[in-house]
């Protein structure tokens, strides 16, 4: 089983080019209200109706929720539901000309005037690292993509978590964030998450945040790839930019 490091831990060693994965065997820490259902073997035909039709009732009102949820700046860790709240936000595939850079059957196009580099992450784990040297920024804008072969649990379940570990740090260092189910080519399960992080020794404050965005596409039952951007203010989450073009130029198989 692969473990996979926290956004917030993975956004503030991308200045250090790194992406370090979470403790192998590490806590997952999910809110005991988003515990998944008993599996069906240990209900009785009459129990398992009753819970059929719960979950269907809670799925319609988690999309009801979805269709009108507004962003807002905070929530508490511990309302965070496993299902996504917010409705899909329609993110297309991006084609762009450059060149093709491949991570474990995953390639991105990375734009004219970016060096792209293959490494390690801190936990032994390889990574691919594109970098707008051209950008203005401090430190330059990066797009990094991974692959878990088997996360040991669904990729659903994973994207929670991340969501739970960028608003359980201290509150106003990740404002806005909003993860979304998506529709991906070439795959039946995406996700995408958006968020602005605070960090004043990058010169990140609450009235200039950084801008982060980050796509996760599913292998398979556990497997799954991640591709994480992150840019300073207006250059990632204000409209078409090469770092976003570049995260949404993900295409699997090519």
């Amino acid at each position: 089983m692969t473990t996979v490091t926290s956004l917030m831990t993975a956004v503030a060693t991308m200045g250090r080019r790194a992406l370090p994965r979470r403790p192998r065997g590490g806590p997952l820490a999910l809110p005991r209200r988003s515990a998944l259902a008993l599996p069906g073997a240990l209900l009785v035909a009459g129990q398992a109706g009753c819970a059929r039709q719960d979950a269907e009732q809670q799925e319609g009102d988690q999309q009801a929720a979805a269709a009108t949820a507004t962003p807002v700046e905070w929530r508490n860790p511990n309302q965070v539901r496993l299902e996504p709240e917010y409705a899909s936000r329609n993110i297309k595939q991006v084609t762009q000309e450059g060149q093709a850079v491949t991570q474990d059957g995953l390639t991105l196009t990375a734009p004219e005037g970016t060096t792209v580099e293959k490494g390690e992450s801190s936990g032994g784990q390889e990574q691919t690292t594109i970098l707008f040297p051209d950008l203005e920024g401090d430190p330059s804008p990066d797009v990094h993509t991974f692959y878990a072969p088997d996360l040991g649990r669904s990729l659903l379940a994973e994207s929670q978590y991340q969501e739970i570990s960028l608003l359980a740090v201290q509150r106003g260092t990740n404002p806005y964030v909003v993860r979304s189910r998506e529709q991906w080519p070439g795959t039946e399960e995406a996700y995408y998450m958006t968020w602005y992080h605070v960090d004043t020794q990058r010169g990140w404050t609450s009235q200039s945040p950084g801008e982060c965005a980050s796509l996760w596409i599913s292998d398979g039952a556990t497997g799954m790839w991640a591709v994480l951007a992150v840019a300073g203010p207006g250059q990632l989450l204000s409209g078409s930019s090469p770092v976003m073009d570049t995260l949404l130029s993900a295409r699997i198989g090519e």
